[in-house]
């Protein structure tokens, strides 16, 4: 984890990606690959019932659906350097995977770059995040669940600075492994 690469998301020099500057309502992200673990569906439930938010997925698009709700943007591969840009313009995190046996054995590298940046995250029940952060990530088994996980993260966020000593605490290195 570069900790302190993430963490500036939450300085008041860095800037918000341009992108994402001007968005009214609740920006709500995920940077990583776009590919057969994203649960589109989940994610398209969510852009129906909440037409004001903007869900945005960071990353190279190795999957996509055929049709896309119009609050859901694939933006593509952004470089590193950029990632707390957009971090901080994003009020909810995201781990949106679909239930496979692929994901049941994944352990997301996410979480804690996304706790770095201070973002409340909401995740689908992955194993490896159940048990290393259910804590301090909420988890969701439901849409409704997943919806309302996000809701009370913008109505009620934790602290920023909580959840970055929390990435800070948790942190490992490989040598740690």
């Amino acid at each position: 984890l570069d900790e302190e690469h993430f963490a500036r998301a939450l300085s008041p020099a860095q800037e918000t990606a341009p992108e994402l500057a001007f968005r009214k309502g609740p920006v709500l992200g995920y940077i990583g690959a776009v590919d057969e673990r994203i649960d589109f569906e989940l994610l398209s439930h969510i852009c129906g019932q909440r037409p004001d938010w903007r869900i945005v997925l960071a990353g190279p698009v190795l999957a996509r659906p055929e049709s896309l709700p119009p609050n859901l943007d694939l933006i593509g591969a952004r470089s590193y350097a950029t990632l707390p840009s957009y971090l901080k313009g994003f009020d909810v995190c995201l781990l949106p995977f679909r239930q496979t046996e692929l994901v049941r054995h994944i352990s997301p590298t996410k979480i804690p770059e996304y706790l770095a940046a201070g973002r409340p995250v909401v995740s689908t029940p992955i194993p490896d995040v159940k048990a290393s952060y259910a804590d301090v990530v909420r988890i969701a088994g439901t849409p409704a669940d997943f919806l309302a996980g996000c809701e009370e993260m913008i109505l009620r966020p934790p602290a920023p600075a909580e959840l970055a000593e929390q990435a800070s605490r948790r942190a490992r290195t490989w040598t740690q492994i």
